[in-house]
Order: C-alpha cells, then sequence, then structure tokens
C-alpha cells in the first residue's frame, strides 16, 4: 500500500474522514511511503501539527483520514492505526445474508409466561385468569370455574398440570386458579387442534406447566389481597431442590365479619346478608427436583385444591345448602435426555371428593390412576420423532339419600350407592419433517375408551401444516379428529349407566367429577 502525508487546515479533527476532496494546488508539503506485507509504514520528520493521512492499496478502498502530529522527543516514535475496506468486487470480503423471514410476525402461540401473565390486566395476579381476556376464550357462566373455547360447551374443555388430568383450573368462584400463582411457569392453551398426545376433549386443552424450585439459595415471598392469604418458599436440598406454595381465602371471615356488623346495626338477624352462600377455598403445590445420574432428573409431586360453599345455616335449615369438593394428587417424573432424544416416565394417582347436602345428599368419591411415557428424537435436521402412550383409569363410587315428607310432616330416606369406572388408553405416534421453509406434521392417535357397558377404539389422525407460501404470505392449517366418550345420565335401575343427578329445590344438580 502507498501512504502519503499531507498538510491539513487547523480547523479539522483528528480521527474523521477527510471528506474534502484532496487539492493538490493547495498542498504546501507532502511525505510518502510504502507498508510491508504486514501492512506496516514508517515515515520520519512529519511536522508538527493537523496532517491528512491518504492510503492507496490494491482491492480496498481508498483512505484519507485527519490526524494530528504531536510533539515527541527525538528517538520516540508515535503509531496511527488506520483500517481499510475492501472493494465490493475484492478477494476478501464478508457477505451477509439474512432471511426475511426474520421480519414476519409469528403466529400466537397461545402460551403465557406463568409469572409475567400475573401482572395482566384483568389476571388478579394469577395466571390463569389471565386466560379469561383471551380472544376465543368464553367468560365463566354463572360465575363457575370452568372455561370454554370458540362456541364449545365448557364440559368439553381438559385440565392438566404436568402431563396429567387435574378436575379443573379454577375453584368454584373465578377468582382463583387451582394453582399457586408463584408455582406456575407456563400455561399453554390449546382451542382445539392440540397434538397427538392427548385425546378425549372436543373443547380444547388447557396445559399448566409448574415451575422447578432455584437452587441459588432460600427463596419466599407472600401474598394477600380481599380474598386470599398464601405463600411459598424454595430452596436447595441436597443435591436436588424443594418449592412449596399454599393459600387460603378468608372470603369467608369478610362476609361473617359483615354480617355481625350489619346484625348489630339492624338488631335484625335474619337480614339479606344470611342468604349469602359462603365460598371458602384453598390449594397447595409442591415439588422435589433432584438428578440421579448423567443426564437423569427425578420429580416428585403433591399438590391440592378444595371448594366450600354454604348458605348460613349449612344444611341444617329447609332452605340450607352446603358444598364441598377436593382433590389431592401425588406424582413421579423420571426424565432422561441424550444428545438427541429425551424420555419421561409419569405415574400419577388422584382421590377426588365431592358432596352435595340440601334436603337431600349426595357426595361422590373417585381414585383416579394417570400413566404417561413419552420418547422423542432428533434423527437429523428434517426428521423428528415422538412416540408415547397414556393412561387414564377413574373408579367413582356416588351415595345418594333422597329424603321424603308425607303430607303428616313424617321424613322417610331412601339411599342409593352406584359405581362406575372409566378408562381412556391413547398410543400416539407424530413424526415432524422440515422441508425446506416447509414443516409437516402427520400425526396419529389410537384411542380405547371404556365407559360402563361399552367399549370402542378410535383412530384419531391429526395433521399440522405450515410453509411459506410467499415471502409476505405464510400458511398454517391444522386438520384433526377427536373421540370423546358420551354417557347418558339416567335415573332408572335399569339402564346401567351413571348415576349422576339429584332433585334440587325443584331443579335437577348434577355432581361434578370434581
Amino acid at each position: 500500500a502507498t501512504v502519503l502525508i499531507v498538510d491539513a487546515p487547523a480547523d479539522v479533527r483528528p480521527g474523521k474522514t477527510a471528506r474534502d476532496p484532496l487539492d493538490p494546488s493547495a498542498v504546501a508539503w507532502m511525505l510518502q511511503a510504502e507498508s510491508d506485507e504486514d501492512g506496516n509504514f514508517a515515515i520520519s520528520e512529519v511536522p508538527v501539527g493537523k496532517v491528512r493521512v491518504v492510503v492507496i492499496a490494491a482491492g480496498y478502498r481508498r483512505l484519507e483520514q485527519w490526524a494530528e502530529i504531536e510533539p515527541i522527543p527525538t528517538g520516540v516514535g508515535e503509531q496511527l492505526t488506520l483500517h481499510l475496506v475492501p472493494e465490493a468486487d475484492g478477494d476478501y470480503r464478508t457477505r451477509v445474508v439474512s432471511d426475511n423471514r426474520a421480519n414476519q410476525v409469528n403466529p400466537p402461540t397461545n402460551v403465557l409466561d406463568g409469572q409475567q401473565a400475573r401482572h395482566y390486566a384483568g389476571s388478579g395476579d394469577d395466571a390463569l385468569l389471565a386466560a379469561l381476556n383471551l380472544p376465543g376464550v368464553a367468560r365463566t357462566p354463572g360465575g363457575l370455574g370452568v372455561l370454554a373455547f370458540r362456541g364449545a360447551a365448557p364440559t368439553w374443555t381438559g385440565y392438566y398440570l404436568d402431563g396429567h388430568p387435574i378436575p379443573r383450573g379454577f375453584h368454584i368462584i373465578p377468582v382463583a386458579s387451582v394453582v399457586a400463582p408463584t408455582m406456575v411457569d407456563r400455561i399453554e392453551f390449546d382451542p382445539g387442534n392440540y397434538g397427538a398426545g392427548y385425546g378425549g376433549f372436543g373443547g380444547g386443552l388447557v396445559r399448566i406447566e409448574s415451575k422447578a424450585a432455584r437452587r441459588d439459595g432460600v427463596h419466599g415471598q407472600v401474598h394477600a389481597d380481599l380474598f386470599d392469604l398464601g405463600g411459598a418458599i424454595t430452596a436447595p436440598v441436597g443435591p436436588g431442590s424443594v418449592a412449596f406454595g399454599a393459600r387460603r381465602s378468608h372470603v369467608d371471615g369478610v362476609i361473617n365479619t359483615a354480617q355481625r356488623i350489619a346484625d348489630r346495626a339492624t338488631r335484625n338477624p335474619n337480614n339479606d346478608l344470611s342468604n349469602i352462600l359462603i365460598p371458602t377455598y384453598w390449594d397447595y403445590l409442591g415439588r422435589y427436583d433432584t438428578p440421579v445420574g448423567t443426564n437423569q432428573t427425578l420429580t416428585l409431586r403433591a399438590l391440592g385444591a378444595g371448594d366450600n360453599l354454604a348458605s348460613d345455616d349449612r344444611g341444617r335449615g329447609p332452605e340450607g345448602f352446603a358444598f364441598r369438593n377436593s382433590f389431592h394428587r401425588f406424582d413421579l417424573d423420571y426424565r432422561s435426555h441424550g444428545e438427541n432424544w429425551r424420555a419421561l416416565l409419569s405415574p400419577s394417582v388422584r382421590f377426588d371428593q365431592a358432596r352435595l347436602e340440601s334436603r337431600d345428599d349426595t357426595s361422590r368419591n373417585a381414585t383416579v390412576l394417570s400413566v404417561r411415557m413419552q420418547y422423542q428424537a432428533d434423527f437429523n435436521r428434517w426428521l423428528s420423532l415422538e412416540t408415547g402412550s397414556d393412561l387414564v383409569y377413574e373408579f367413582s363410587r356416588r351415595r345418594y339419600v333422597d329424603v321424603m315428607v308425607s303430607p303428616l310432616g313424617a321424613k322417610t330416606s331412601v339411599t342409593k350407592y352406584t359405581h362406575d369406572e372409566t378408562l381412556k388408553l391413547g398410543l400416539w405416534l407424530t413424526p415432524t419433517l422440515r422441508l425446506g421453509d416447509w414443516q409437516l406434521v402427520p400425526a396419529l392417535r389410537l384411542g380405547l375408551y371404556s365407559v360402563p357397558d361399552v367399549e370402542y377404539d378410535r383412530a384419531e389422525p391429526r395433521l399440522y401444516i405450515r410453509g411459506q407460501v410467499h415471502p409476505k404470505l405464510e400458511l398454517l392449517a391444522r386438520l384433526v379428529l377427536y373421540s370423546a366418550p358420551e354417557v347418558i345420565l339416567d335415573q332408572s335401575s335399569n339402564a346401567r349407566l351413571i348415576f349422576g343427578t339429584a332433585p334440587f329445590f325443584g331443579g335437577i344438580a348434577d355432581i361434578p367429577s370434581y
């Protein structure tokens, strides 16, 4: 490279590019040097002051830069570092290629971050409550804690926590979910068209993932609001970690306090507050995670929730009403993974209890066994495979006490007992093909359903397509087939079907599975 040092005006700024063209007629003096193979050059006896440095090299853009030469002791040199830019057609150049799809807006994934969603408007510090504001989600009918997707019946929605079913996502009043907010990692909503790893629900799925404990110390938090009081703690324990969160409502205390104040103010114990249904609820979730080998982890979980809803006399009078329900679940997860594969084995057992007391008495107890096995492998960049099996077996017992009052006021009661067994078994295979700009996921689920006196199997094909049709047009499509067991509720003794309804205040009340 050829290096020229030329005098410059005193008002230039050293280090900046010299954008004014060089005028040879205005040059008072000029020094020249040639660089070596490493790009080094040296020029002696350069006058002190502002200078223009010009570098000319084959394959590089011409460089003109202002510099300043300061007085230095004799024998000491001053270094100046210059950077050249290759020409566009030079041998040494960098080519950056970007994908214009990166600027496209990704479709919504219907996934909520468990902690971030607590701060959404209308969430009330509960991530699952934020789902009520999502597009396509219907608000709970009649104030009940259920979700309906895209106009489907609320009973068609399934709820899963860490891969196993739970009776529902909300407490009996939709002011809180059945999982402590601090223990939620993420919530995924599938308003229909969910993957082959699940089945039996025609309206959609709500999948909740609990949060593993931190190992960087002991952490805890406590919260209190108008409805409940709760807290959570995480801590390292040996090679693993433990997390636990729980809460309990105090709505009953607020209402009872208001009722006592109203009684004293009105001196009337039969004021309107005495007819208010008093709700209470509680829930807890704890998990212990620990490594058990290289790339192997073991997780133990215990969770539960319960509700009480009662009028003031709690079933003792003719207009009394009391409803209680709860569940407790215990899980074990074993996970292992390699460089290109992942495996899961998880059994679970759940115990449900529900009771409705008014003039009559109806109760339901159930035991639910659930097992999930799953294996995923990435064979290469264009082919992945997932296969697995899930089993849900439920045995429930119902007791119905029918109290009859004769015209003379005599009471007689008849007690009826029924039980039923249901089973859902699924096997699925899901290959994922990545073909350039297209992703194709043809899946197949084989479902076996068993309800009282009815057994059948169904093949449920599912297809997911995503591809770039045009730089500004992307195609997303899902085609699915679902199957769900249908049971007709009948009170006749010869129907041999599930007995699920009970008379209540002149109407019919169904005891839900939760």
